[in-house]
């Protein structure tokens, strides 16, 4: 009898982590697919050049780690995170973009919703918590962001043509482990320039990014 109540509870034991770890993306998981990467290449070049990745995500149902990683080489450059490997970035945006760049940050929850909202860059501030980047905007006075390092899972920059073939969308986007954005940081947006500080700051990170093993090769 007790070794039967110890085989159910084994038993039940598996499988409560096999449906722990059921909708955890593998870093394979957020690489596109051929088809995947014909339809995003699609809808990003010829449908709706220049769309921020959010949009392009939630129209084709697709996670948007996963739609940054089918765009054409030239355009993207990304990275499988580590904590150091974010904080490395974010250093970069720091100290190469400045407190006082004005940027555009993107939130998509769930990959369905999209806001928008022009502000200063939030920077790196002293006393963060092991494991936590905590980056606040305007001095303290702006948006406070605590992002939590092991749950972010790739980093993508994006250089995105808009139909005119002149004017760009510049972003930098960390995603979590199922694909979904935790925030973008975009220099401009179909060619609306968030600030000088920003696109000059964005070729440094960009450079960073592009330095370092990339995702989906």
């Amino acid at each position: 009898m007790a070794e039967s109540l110890m085989r159910i509870q084994h038993l039940l034991t598996s499988a409560a982590i096999a449906l722990t770890f059921q909708g955890a993306a593998s870093a394979s998981d957020l690489c596109a697919t051929p088809r995947e990467e014909a339809l995003i290449q699609s809808y990003a070049y010829d449908q709706r050049p220049g769309i921020p990745l959010a949009i392009g995500a939630r129209n084709l149902e697709i996670p948007e780690a996963v739609f940054a990683s089918g765009m054409k080489e030239g355009d993207v450059v990304g990275v499988m995170a580590t904590p150091d490997i974010a904080t490395e970035i974010w250093t970069s945006m720091d100290e190469a973009w400045g407190a006082d760049a004005k940027v555009g940050l993107v939130f998509s929850p769930s990959n369905q919703h999209a806001f928008a909202l022009p502000h200063l860059l939030p920077v790196q501030v002293d006393g963060s918590e092991d494991g936590y980047l905590d980056v606040y905007a305007d001095d303290g006075n702006g948006v406070h962001s605590h992002i939590q390092l092991k749950y972010v899972e790739a980093i993508y920059a994006t250089d995105l043509k808009n139909a005119d073939g002149v004017s760009e969308t510049k972003g930098i986007s960390l995603f979590g482990p199922d694909g979904d954005l935790i925030i973008s940081v975009y220099a401009s947006i179909k060619g609306d320039v968030y600030s000088e500080a920003a696109e000059n700051g964005f070729a440094t990170t960009w450079d960073l990014i592009a330095s370092m093993p990339q995702a989906c090769e």
